[in-house]
């Protein structure tokens, strides 16, 4: 009989033993899956950002007296010179998706001095070189924020990018340094 209690406890600890692997292989899964769905919400949100960009630069180039000529001196004049040029809401009825509405904003700002940087070496420091500087052109600054469903908070991606005026069909998008 004593045998027979041995066994049916260690037969209890196995079954134990692998519905906790089961039960860890399932709450994986479910990281992975929750993974995939924020990845599809911050992809979503950084297209919407581009492709504000994308609608701003045309309302620019079809009326470029849209942005005002910058007579700013200093950082805090700036923001009477720039410009918002696209306000949309966009609002998602479909559950599945993992955003329930994507906010975008883009600003314009004219400048007439535009400084581009190549990275010389990766280091601490970041030493920069100058490739060109007193580009004229405008600056387009994007937003996008999200209500993402999951997790009930909000989310946001932005876009900077710069248009010449030599050039207005190009447009040049800037990543962070770090």
């Amino acid at each position: 009989m004593n045998q027979k209690g041995f066994a049916t406890i260690f037969g209890l600890c196995m079954i134990l033993a692998i519905a906790l692997c089961v039960k860890g292989i399932q709450e994986s899964e479910e990281n992975f899956s929750s993974a995939t769905t924020d990845f599809q919400g911050e992809f979503e949100l950084q297209n919407a950002a581009i492709s504000g960009i994308y609608e701003a630069a045309e309302k620019v180039c079809n009326n470029s007296e849209i942005l005002p000529k910058n007579f700013a001196i200093t950082y805090m004049q700036r923001p009477k010179y720039q410009v918002q040029l696209v306000n949309r809401t966009i609002k998602f009825s479909d559950e599945k998706k993992p955003l329930k509405e994507i906010t975008l904003k883009v600003w314009g700002e004219r400048l007439d001095d535009i400084r581009t940087y190549n990275v010389k070496r990766y280091t601490p420091k970041k030493e920069l070189e100058l490739v060109e500087e007193g580009i004229k052109g405008y600056m387009l600054f994007g937003v996008a924020e999200g209500s993402d469903r999951r997790m009930n908070r909000k989310i946001y991606r932005s876009v900077l990018a710069y248009v010449r005026d030599d050039d207005d069909t190009k447009i040049i998008f800037m990543e962070p340094l770090d």
